[in-house]
């Protein structure tokens, strides 16, 4: 299965959220030991990050292969 073109806007819309939500507050919520999953999780699911569909034929890997190379951009 190759990726088509919903992954990549997928993928890209988890890195805009990640470099736009997360990567600019993650130093601040370590040092205050909190993470805001109140604030972070609606955007989540506003971008269809979860509760991720997966076509069974090909396992739950590809449908979270995107998500996951987005989210390896965190700091």
């Amino acid at each position: 299965m190759q990726f088509t073109e919903e992954h990549e806007h997928f993928r890209k819309s988890v890195r805009r959220l990640v470099d736009e939500e997360i990567n600019p507050y993650v130093d601040e919520w370590e040092e205050a030991g909190i993470f805001p999953a109140h604030q972070l999780f609606p955007k989540l699911g506003e971008i269809g990050a979860l509760g991720l569909e997966y076509d069974p034929e090909f396992g739950a890997y590809i449908a979270l292969a995107g998500a996951r190379k987005a989210l390896d951009r965190t700091k």
